[in-house]
């Protein structure tokens, strides 16, 4: 072994251009919510830019942790494991350097763990929830995750893990211990104590069902307790649009406000382009071309990366020449969502609009419009530039009865 140690040592001095990717190894604490002054410490094996943490189940004092010399005050056989851990992964990972084999953090912490039997390997629920918050933030590095989708995931997952340890009244949450009767009173508490409505507790509820799937893909655990929870849908999704005759009405208004004049073109841009309001804030002229004589936009979402292409109609031109600028390579100036949101519901109210109007409304109205007016799906998914089909059928779905009424009357007439 020291042999070829130093020969590994030799062939990386002789070439400057080499570099041995470092494996970092440390301990933390996290606090645990359930036990005054005590924490939970975690290993996080950190190797190519991303970090791997994994809870060791061990409980010390909060704040007796020393994180450069891995000791634990007053506790000498707790510092010795810790040590023993970090070594056994640092001997490790230099065989798999000298064998030339790939290094897997993963795997690394799971063969220390367990088959030097210094502490049980069986990832708990806590473990499995912060992989899956791990998996998300690598699609919001890559792009596939929206900002806003990124954070609502972290705080989904903090909601879930926290019930659990404050209900179960630990820290580590074995995956046997969560079952339906549990899972019962997490939407009771979501429902009664927090007031959530019906989506948001639906997706706490997926991030439990999604980390069981994990379990089951690993082998760590075999049922699926989240599996057969069914959610009511008590709120209907008909009212998150407006009529082509509410967008008219809202456009024709006189506002004298900049700022509110500009967001209310906005907003009925998106009701007559589809964009949701990143691809607004983000429309260059650069993504205005001709197609067969008519003015397109043909961009990827910001979203999805899926491309749109979606041919504009005259109140959408008309507003595009009323905002161009020269000078600036945005189509439009366009102000925070926030800012944007608290605007229209104002607008709404001049209108004598009831409706809770968003810009995510502009969209949606969208939609609607193009499904009245026989738009099939397939068409509609390419202009809304939706990855799946399932997320433009919500869509039809949600104008069904109505679309079969006029139908229905419609041929009424030619019948009798």
């Amino acid at each position: 072994m020291p042999n070829d140690l130093e020969s590994l040592r030799n062939s990386l001095s002789e070439s400057k251009t080499t570099r041995v990717p470092k494996l970092g190894v440390s301990f933390s604490e996290r606090f645990d919510k359930t036990q005054k002054n005590q924490s939970v410490i975690y290993l996080t094996v950190t190797y190519l830019g991303r970090a791997y943490k994994k809870s060791l189940a061990i409980r010390c004092k909060t704040g007796s942790l020393n994180r450069k010399t891995f000791e634990i005050k007053n506790e000498e056989s707790k510092s010795q494991l810790l040590k023993a851990i970090e070594s056994k992964i640092q001997e490790l990972a230099t065989n798999l350097r000298i064998t030339g084999k790939r290094i897997e953090p993963q795997r690394l912490i799971e063969s220390v763990l367990t088959k030097n039997n210094i502490i049980n390997q069986t990832p708990s629920f806590n473990d499995i929830c912060y992989i899956i918050s791990e998996e998300v933030k690598q699609s919001y590095l890559h792009k596939d995750l929206s900002k806003k989708s990124f954070q609502r995931y972290l705080i989904n997952i903090e909601r879930i893990t926290d019930f659990f340890e404050f209900y179960f009244n630990k820290s580590r949450i074995e995956l046997d211990e969560i079952n339906s009767h549990s899972i019962e009173r997490l939407i009771f508490y979501l429902k009664k104590e927090k007031d959530f409505q019906p989506e948001t507790i639906r997706k706490v509820l997926q991030i439990g069902n999604r980390a069981y799937r994990i379990a089951q893909m690993n082998k760590y655990y075999e049922y699926n307790p989240f599996i057969n929870i069914r959610l009511d849908r008590s709120k209907s999704t008909l009212q998150n649009h407006l009529t082509k005759d509410e967008i008219q009405k809202i456009y024709k208004l006189e506002l004298n406000n900049k700022i509110y004049s500009d967001i209310r073109d906005f907003f009925v841009f998106q009701c007559y382009s589809s964009l949701a309001y990143t691809d607004l804030k983000n429309l260059k002229h650069e993504h205005l071309v001709e197609v067969e004589g008519k003015k397109t936009i043909r961009k990827a979402r910001e979203k999805t990366t899926n491309f749109q292409t979606i041919h504009l109609y005259p109140i959408a031109i008309e507003i595009l020449e009323k905002h161009f600028n020269p000078k600036s390579k945005f189509c439009f100036k366009v102000y925070s969502n926030t800012h944007h949101n608290r605007v229209l519901k104002e607008i709404a109210q001049i209108a004598n609009i009831n409706k809770p109007i968003s810009t995510h409304w502009g969209r949606k109205s969208f939609s609607q419009m193009m499904v009245r007016n026989g738009l099939s799906k397939e068409s509609l998914q390419g202009v809304l530039g939706h990855s799946s089909m399932k997320t433009t059928e919500k869509h039809y779905a949600n104008i069904s009865t109505e679309r079969t009424l006029i139908e229905m009357e419609s041929l009424t007439i030619k019948i009798i």
